[in-house]
Order: structure tokens, then sequence, then C-alpha cells
């Protein structure tokens, strides 16, 4: 797993991708739960959803706005075309908290 350290989704940041929020990070947790529907693999899918509760629930404490109760998202100048990913990982992190 290239893109897990300490149990936690590595952070790409070299790619577009922008800490806290980054889109990779919800891909990588797509294509876990793909990997699981081809093998069958239990073993795997839960030590996926481990490793992917970690990461969402250190991104929570990050991007969590105490003061107004929202969720801090990315600031990017892109054209948009990656919000829908990056507003799948906020929705991730606010239905498993």
């Amino acid at each position: 797993m290239r893109k897990v350290k300490n149990n936690h989704i590595i952070q790409d940041t070299g790619t577009g991708g922008a800490w806290p929020v980054s889109s990779d990070r919800v891909v990588w947790a797509m294509a876990a739960w793909e990997i699981y529907t081809y093998t069958g693999d239990r073993k795997w899918l839960e030590s996926a959803f481990q490793i992917i509760l970690n990461s969402v629930n250190a991104d929570a404490r990050t991007i969590h706005d105490r003061q107004t109760g929202l969720m801090r998202g990315e600031s990017s100048f892109s054209t948009g075309v990656n919000k829908p990913i990056r507003f799948g990982w906020n929705l991730l992190i606010f239905m498993l908290r």
C-alpha cells in the first residue's frame, strides 16, 4: 500500500491535491471498495475501512470549524472539475463522525 503511512491515506500535494481536503483520499477509498467487490476479501475491506476511518477522523479534526459547525474546504482556483470529489470526502467525514 504505497499511499498508506501510519495507517492513514497519504496526502498527495504534488498532483493538484491540496491539504486538508484532497481528492486522492476519496479516490483511494473508492478504489478500496472496488478491490473488495472484485476479490470479496473481507479482511482487506476491514483493513481498508480502518485506514479510511483514521484518515477521515484526522481530517475532521483539522477542517471542522467549531465556531460555525461547518467543514472548511480547500481554496482552489481551478475550473471546479474536482469539486464533487472534494465534496464527497467532506460528506464521508460528516457521515462517519
